[in-house]
């Protein structure tokens, strides 16, 4: 479970870091919000490996980031109902992986 979360939240990292250095980094507050996830993952990485016990609430807290994504991701689908089955595919799929990693954050925050 801790070498997936830890891939999943390096996956996270490289992602959100690269939008925000594409687009130069001066986003205003999207970009402030994108480099608060990043060191959030970056923190959550270090709590799995380094230091166990010591942030256990930063695991709760990033499993309901993941939730809130996941459910903002799939909320648009929800509410039309004429959308392409393969656009849909293709929103659901980053939308189920945030869900993962909000369980995994939790079955991990226990375990630390």
């Amino acid at each position: 479970m801790k070498i997936i979360l830890t891939i999943l939240c390096g996956t996270v990292i490289l992602f959100v870091g690269g939008c925000v250095a594409t687009l130069g980094g001066d986003g205003g507050p999207i970009a402030v919000a994108s480099w608060i996830v990043v060191g959030i993952n970056l923190l959550l990485i270090v709590a799995i490996w380094a230091m166990p016990g010591q942030l256990r609430p930063l695991f709760i807290v990033m499993a309901l980031v993941d939730f809130g994504v996941a459910l903002m991701l799939v909320w648009p689908i929800v509410l039309e109902t004429g959308m392409d089955p393969e656009f849909r595919f293709w929103i659901m799929l980053p939308a189920a992986a945030f869900l993962a990693k909000g369980i995994l954050s939790l079955k991990v925050s226990r375990k630390v």
